[in-house]
């Protein structure tokens, strides 16, 4: 299946994730699913978590991956 993916980086300024889409930055909230790309146009399913630092639970085993705020990430809502 193809996906449409859109870059989602930090923005220090707000604290929070934003997803740019069309020009545009759209702030990402805790609990929010989307498909984290991991190689061309595969991704795994994943939902936004905030503890003492930025992660990601993937899957249904619920695998936490810590997100580096200096880091763009790919990803398709």
């Amino acid at each position: 299946m193809k996906h449409e993916w859109f870059p989602m980086s930090y923005h220090k300024e707000y604290g929070c994730w934003l997803l740019v889409k069309d020009d545009c930055g759209y702030p990402m909230h805790c609990g929010e699913s989307f498909l984290l790309c991991i190689d061309g146009d595969r991704g795994v399913p994943c939902r936004l978590e905030l503890g003492r630092q930025w992660y990601v639970v993937v899957g249904s085993e619920g695998v936490k991956l810590n997100l580096r705020t200096n880091e763009i990430y790919n990803i398709a809502i």
